[in-house]
């Protein structure tokens, strides 16, 4: 058997025959019913897939998988006893009900004394940050810590000791039973078109949305907190922000204005799944962050009567990609129904026409190359045209 070394807390233990790893599962998890041998497929395991050096919680996860090919051995009464089985507090003399109890106070005490920090949680972005990673880089780490452990990727699956057909198939289990939620089509009260559902004019419907979007006025401070104490506490939340507006340059407060006002403006993840590879190739050529506009960052231009956004933009090149789905922009190449409508902005296909030729007109008179996409196009061609446009 190959050496292992197993990481117990500052400790390093190192295994070099079955007899130690024997004696080193019996003494560290158990209590009773002690294992009697290693069996061939925990030994071929162990050799072919643990890398050093190994963490006591680790080895114990592997060995779980295997505990079925173990003679003597029965899993409910092998595990080691822990503050949070019932059991371990029916043996000290509690009642099920108490020890019920007991357990509960234990982890209400625990969730006490942890204070949630992101910076302690490979779960968020900031912890690698604080590890000295870049942005980019640390959004990558923790898009590969996600994918080892969630049980919607293989990996997470390789990571819990499978074998590559069984966590295929562990996968394809999981995921069957997966509810989809499509949440694009879920009616949100944040939309106008909740608020005609329920049966409002489009005016009346302008105006639920408005209310509903007010989350902080004098109204409802007083609703709140009476006349006398509403007051106070708008007028102390406007003082404190109109203080902390005053004290950012004008670049900030113009930056924050723009914000305010078009802060509800979206873009679709589908865009952004066609856009990403050509987004990375930039950045791999020596693009930054700051060269590009897309996302939540999109660039815009303005003409006298109005202003429109482009999904992406690299200035430097004089470059805008747009994404147009078929069903919000007209698509020459698209088998349209008898007088259709586009599903949000109510416009027949040639008002979409006659919005997406003024959008394209400005493109080209501010003197930018312009690249049209739709939904019903070759992703993979579109991109490699682009990408061969940037090279030069």
């Amino acid at each position: 058997m190959n050496t292992i070394t197993i990481k117990v807390r500052s400790k390093i233990i190192f295994i070099n025959s079955k007899e130690e790893l024997l004696s080193f599962i019996n003494e560290n998890y158990f209590t009773s019913d002690k294992f009697k041998k290693i069996s061939p497929e925990f030994e071929y395991f162990i050799n072919e897939n643990v890398q050093n050096p190994i963490t006591k919680t680790e080895l114990y996860k592997i060995l779980k998988k295997f505990t079925s090919n173990y003679p003597n051995y029965q899993n409910e009464n092998s595990k080691r006893l822990t503050r949070f089985s019932t059991k371990y507090w029916i043996l000290r003399g509690y009642t099920e009900l108490e020890a019920k109890e007991k357990i509960s106070e234990i982890q209400s005490k625990n969730q006490k004394k942890v204070k949630y920090n992101r910076k302690n949680n490979p779960r968020c972005i900031e912890y690698y940050l604080e590890k000295g990673y870049k942005e980019q880089e640390a959004k990558e780490k923790l898009g590969e810590f996600q994918s080892k452990n969630s049980p919607r990727t293989l990996k997470y699956w390789l990571k819990k000791g499978y074998k590559e057909q069984e966590a295929k198939e562990k996968l394809k289990k999981f995921q069957d039973n997966s509810v989809h939620i499509d949440y694009n089509n879920i009616k949100r009260d944040t939309k106008i078109d909740y608020w005609i559902e329920k049966g409002y004019s489009i005016e009346e419907a302008k105006e639920k949305l408005k209310e509903r979007q007010s989350t902080f006025s004098l109204e409802k401070c007083i609703q709140k907190y009476g006349e006398e104490d509403g007051l106070k506490v708008f007028q102390e939340r406007q003082n404190k922000w109109q203080n902390t507006l005053n004290s950012k340059s004008d670049e900030e407060k113009a930056e924050i204005n723009f914000k305010r006002t078009f802060k509800n403006h979206s873009y679709s993840k589908e865009s952004i799944e066609f856009l990403k590879p050509i987004y990375n190739f930039l950045i791999q050529n020596g693009f930054s962050d700051e060269d590009v506009y897309w996302k939540e960052n999109e660039y815009f231009l303005k003409n006298k009567q109005k202003i429109y956004f482009y999904d992406f933009t690299v200035p430097k090149l004089n470059l805008i990609i747009e994404y147009h789905g078929s069903v919000f922009h007209y698509n020459p190449n698209y088998n349209y129904p008898n007088n259709f409508k586009s599903p949000l902005s109510k416009l027949s296909l040639n008002e979409l026409k006659q919005k997406d030729d003024l959008k394209r007109d400005l493109v080209i008179k501010n003197g930018f190359k312009i690249f049209e996409v739709f939904d019903t196009d070759n992703y993979k061609e579109k991109q490699n045209e682009i990408i061969n446009y940037i090279k030069g």
